[in-house]
């Protein structure tokens, strides 16, 4: 077999393998498979990126929540305890310490108690 022959066959494999006009179809996949991959991609990041503010909104106003409703049942629990409760000062209780405190020795210089130090 002479070298002329077998460039011959495989042109004529090649020639009857190939559909005319598909030799530039797989690239074109390719990139437009990766194009749509990157923009799913882009998407899931730009949403979850965007998402962290409103979650941690969503965390502060659970935590307020949460506060205010254990005064409340602090308060409710005391009110259960004795009935004239909202008639006096608790000094047990360190929310309600304040300067010129009166009956529960605090003075000019007592810090209110419902501050935080931090």
């Amino acid at each position: 077999m002479k070298m002329s022959e077998t460039v011959r066959r495989l042109a004529t494999k090649r020639r009857r393998g190939a559909r005319p006009g598909d030799e530039g179809i797989a690239i074109i996949m390719v990139i437009g498979v990766g194009f749509v991959v990157s923009l799913l991609l882009s998407t899931l990041i730009a949403y979850t990126v965007l998402s962290i503010g409103n979650a941690r909104q969503e965390q502060d106003y659970q935590s307020a929540v949460s506060a205010a409703r254990a005064g409340v049942d602090d308060y409710v629990a005391h009110l259960n305890a004795n009935n004239v409760y909202w008639q006096s000062t608790d000094c047990t209780n360190i929310a309600m310490q304040r300067p010129m405190g009166g009956t529960c020795g605090w003075g000019t210089s007592t810090a209110i108690g419902w501050v935080s130090d931090g």
